[in-house]
């Protein structure tokens, strides 16, 4: 017998325990009589990995009933022959006969009674089609047996039921892809497909790469976006915390990983959701980010676990170019670590998401990835299109007509012949198409048609889809519609934001003017004030003068009677001559002059020259020089340029 086996003997050695030789019965059926009951049923890892089995193939694999256990058995249940691609591998090596002979003895020596009820039950399950989906390996006491791999885990060297490590044999090693070596994939019509399934917006540019062109170094003004981005919750424009970080970071947006990305994304909605802000600390705290030798960002947390899996295994080529409007870095560079806030805990982060404990935080974290939704994107600002239910919720919801909804709802009459069964029928029947055939009167979020049009035999399936079709249709455009009353909203939006700075300029303006008016009434009442001060002291200089006057008049007055006193004396004395000369000489006159000019200088020197500084200050000096030549005027004295 040579060593050259095939796979189906090594296979047929794993599932009975045995070898089988050239008469097709194995050693062990000789020794069935003395196996113990416990020796009949599968051990316990193999029933762990029964469970683990895919669904087909663990409900096919419950075993035959108890009377086909037997290896003769030939009753009608009996199990089938296996399908062709496990047929051939089940044959033993020395078997040069034919398939169905083979088959036969496979079935009959390879059974339950032998210790491995699992034989039974892979013989006993064929499926409809005749092939065996799942015939590629099979997971067998803890191991993985490839079916057209000539190795098993089997040591056929020893007695007994021991495995020991197949061996690998030369592993080869397979160099991973470099980024520079690497061709976009993506066409425009993907790009007409990514601008209507992501919502970009209507001003933004986009580009097809081009052979030559990398995902590493983008063309001046533009930045590399690859489609994984897109669904893990980019949008554009790209939010003001992942600007943030990225700035940071110094790496530029296609060096993010979906996982890395898809986090990024859900903090940042989780964050807004709940009425805060996700800072490059708070991002730092609750993992750190981590670059490899080309490139790409992951990230890692130690105390938080956070689900995301990428579906997509042909990410590395789907990349195309955007225009870089946004200030973001273009060229991939050397990532820089986020500094570890140490005035950050998990108490801080629980008060700024407004959690109880640690463990909600620990849940919503643990679910991430459903953040990323549309809805939630829309729901707090970084989409402008809403997702399934939300637009549903914005759509008029409009009743069929009452006439078309009683017409269908009304019970027919029991009627007494066949005929009228047949005429009822046909009414109905033309009532129902007639509804059908009109343009349907309904929201294209949610129908309301009649339970008897959608159990009635007449209606075709044409008519369910051809609504199905207007529906969709309806429902898309109210959705384009939609896209452009949010687009239109934003521009209203900036312009009223614009409108909002300028008129906060113009109250600044207007404040300001106010505040140098208020000034300016401050400075003109103080000059009020001056001015009145002023008008005081004029009034009291005038008294004065005027008491001057007064008493210049009552010196006048004494003067001249002291004269007649002088004249009555000198007519009295002799020597009235000398007197009445004396008084007729100029040295008298003069006498006089001199003692009024001296009371006037005192006057002008003391009073007007203090109140003329005063009022050359002030700017009123032409008006109390006025006053003071009106004065002079009237006292008879000189005026002194």
């Amino acid at each position: 017998m040579s060593n050259l086996t095939r796979p189906g003997q090594k296979l047929g050695s794993d599932l009975c325990g045995s070898r089988i030789g050239r008469t097709g019965r194995p050693a062990a059926a000789r020794r069935r009589s003395r196996a113990p009951q416990h020796a009949r049923d599968p051990p316990g890892p193999l029933r762990g990995q029964l469970r683990r089995l895919p669904g087909p193939l663990r409900g096919h694999l419950r075993g035959p009933p108890g009377p086909l256990r037997g290896p003769h058995a030939r009753s009608a249940g009996a199990p089938q022959p296996l399908p062709g691609p496990l047929r051939g591998p089940l044959r033993g090596p020395s078997d040069p006969r034919g398939s169905a002979r083979g088959t036969a003895s496979g079935q009959r020596h390879l059974g339950a009674p032998f210790g491995n009820p699992l034989a039974w039950r892979l013989l006993a399950w064929q499926p409809a089609g005749g092939d065996f989906p799942y015939a590629k390996s099979v997971v067998l006491f803890g191991a993985e047996v490839d079916m057209g791999d000539p190795t098993s885990t089997k040591n056929l060297s020893t007695k007994g039921d021991r495995f020991v490590t197949r061996s690998e044999g030369i592993k080869k090693t397979y160099k991973a892809t470099k980024i520079d070596d690497v061709v976009s994939t993506v066409t425009g019509d993907a790009l007409l497909a990514f601008r209507k399934k992501y919502y970009f917006p209507n001003d933004m540019v986009v580009k097809v790469p081009a052979r030559s062109d990398r995902a590493c170094s983008p063309p001046l003004g533009f930045v590399t976006v690859y489609e994984f981005s897109l669904r893990a919750g980019l949008r554009f424009p790209p939010s003001s915390e992942l600007s943030d970080i990225l700035m940071i970071c110094g790496v530029s947006l296609a060096q993010l990983s979906y996982r890395a990305m898809s986090i990024i994304m859900g903090l940042i909605v989780l964050f807004r959701d709940r009425g805060a802000v996700l800072s490059p600390d708070c991002l730092a705290r609750m993992g750190h980010l981590i670059g490899d030798t080309q490139g790409h960002i992951s990230f890692r947390s130690k105390w938080l676990d956070i689900r995301t899996r990428d579906p997509s295994k042909s990410w590395i080529s789907d990349f195309f170019y955007v225009k870089n409007d946004w200030n973001l870095l273009e060229k991939w560079g050397k990532m820089r670590e986020l500094p570890i806030p140490l005035h950050l805990g998990a108490e801080e982060l629980l008060k700024i998401l407004k959690f109880s404990d640690i463990d909600t935080l620990h849940y919503e974290v643990r679910y991430l990835s459903r953040y990323i939704d549309e809805e939630y994107l829309f729901k707090v600002g970084l989409s402008t299109q809403a997702g399934r239910s939300h637009a549903q919720m914005l759509k008029k919801s409009v009743k069929v007509s009452e006439a078309a909804v009683q017409s269908s709802k009304i019970p027919p009459k029991r009627p007494g012949s066949e005929d009228n069964v047949q005429t009822v029928k046909k009414k109905r029947v033309e009532e129902v198409l007639a509804v059908t055939s009109k343009d349907p009167l309904i929201s294209p979020s949610k129908s309301h048609i009649p339970e008897d049009v959608l159990k009635h035999q007449c209606v075709g399936r044409r008519r369910t889809e051809e609504l199905s079709a207007h529906m969709t249709k309806a429902l898309n455009d109210w959705n384009d519609e939609f896209v452009k009353i949010k687009y239109l909203q934003g521009e209203y939006k900036k312009k009223h934001d614009g409108k909002l700075k300028e008129m906060q300029v113009v109250e600044q303006q207007l404040a300001e003017c106010r505040t140098e008016l208020a000034n300016m009434m401050t400075s003109a009442s103080i000059q009020n004030q001056k001015i009145d001060c002023l008008h005081i002291e004029l009034v009291d200089a005038q008294t004065t003068i005027n008491q001057q006057m007064k008493d210049q008049e009552i010196l006048v007055a004494e003067n001249k009677r002291l004269q007649s006193m002088l004249s009555e004396r000198e007519t009295q004395q002799t020597p009235s001559i000398v007197i009445d000369d004396f008084k007729k000489s100029a040295a008298f006159k003069i006498i006089v002059e001199d003692h009024i000019q001296e009371a006037r200088n005192h006057i002008y020197d003391v009073e007007v020259k203090a109140l003329e500084a005063d009022c050359m200050e002030e700017g009123f000096i032409r008006g109390f020089m006025k006053g003071v030549r009106a004065v002079q005027r009237k006292t008879g004295a000189e005026i002194d340029d």
